[in-house]
């Protein structure tokens, strides 16, 4: 077993990195402190940036309020912010539901991520 301390931010968004393909990615948090001791650094428009590799896993546990057979999940307070996080980089996620539904009870995401392009 391995531990390696990471910022919350830097976790997150390896995980990301994982889930999205992405090789890796150069962040200044944790640039010139012991965190960063053996990884890559680059300056980027003068300020000092550390390399980080993505995260990825073979399983995933993940807790979720409720789920359907096709595995759409919903999930409640905090954990809105990281299961979806977690279980994107693994090959294979098993989610704890606390309550299973029909197919179709779970709506598409109220919440937009892009905004619609604008025609005009």
């Amino acid at each position: 077993m391995e531990l390696e301390l990471v910022p919350q931010d830097n976790g997150a968004e390896r995980l990301r990195a994982g889930g999205a393909g992405i090789g890796g990615y150069f962040t200044p948090t944790g640039a010139g402190i012991a965190l960063a001791r053996g990884k890559a650094t680059r300056a980027v428009e003068g300020r000092l940036h550390v390399f980080e590799h993505p995260i990825r896993g073979d399983l995933r546990l993940i807790k979720a309020e409720r789920g359907d057979r096709r595995g759409k999940l919903t999930h409640r307070q905090a954990a809105r912010n990281f299961e979806p996080v977690m279980a994107t980089p693994a090959k294979r996620t098993v989610a704890s539901e606390h309550q299973v539904v029909a197919r179709g009870q779970i709506g598409p995401c109220s919440r937009r991520l892009f905004p619609e392009p604008s025609h005009g």
